[in-house]
């Protein structure tokens, strides 16, 4: 009598990494990154956290932070996602990584156009607050993970990417 598991099924193409484990990865990689850019920013810009209670914080520190997480993020997403391991800190902790559709490795330049749902939206906000809709999109490309038979974010379609269970 021949048994097929669902291990030895998946076994003709890669595993996709799910909805959930992708949220974790980011949820880690969110922690890591961004209290450091949080640090930066308070010693660089400690305006952009002194505004009072129900008033947002304004001006050049503000931007400043913003501009920091926009560098940060391109560059861990870029050189972690884009190199070798194909995965950022929180990916690596949960056995998932990135490649192209074809199983090659990104490279830093897709890495970090892949990431644009992580730097995309404080980019615009820099350009004026009423662009903070431009979030939204992010949000949506990520959502969509979760409803894709490859389990793919609009913003893995775009660049031609599956995240995948790290073997």
């Amino acid at each position: 009598m021949l048994v097929i598991t669902a291990t030895e099924t998946q076994a003709a193409g890669p595993v996709y990494a799910g909805f959930w484990k992708r949220v974790l990865a980011a949820i880690v990689d969110g922690i890591l990154i961004n209290i450091p850019i949080a640090v930066v920013t308070y010693l660089v810009a400690p305006e952009a956290f002194g505004a009072t209670e129900g008033e947002p914080a304004t001006g050049g520190g503000l931007l400043v932070m913003q501009a920091v997480s926009i560098l940060v993020w391109m560059a861990y997403k870029g050189f972690m996602e884009g190199g070798a391991s194909g995965a950022t800190i929180g990916k690596r902790l949960l056995s998932i990584k990135v490649t192209r559709v074809s199983g090659g490795a990104l490279g830093v330049p897709t890495a970090i156009y892949r990431a644009w749902p992580y730097w995309v939206p404080a980019a615009a906000t820099l350009l004026g607050p009423q662009l903070g809709i431009i979030g939204l999109v992010g949000v949506i490309s990520c959502i969509v993970v979760a409803f894709t038979a490859k389990k793919q974010g609009l913003h893995d379609m775009m660049a031609k990417c599956l995240v995948v269970r790290a073997v």
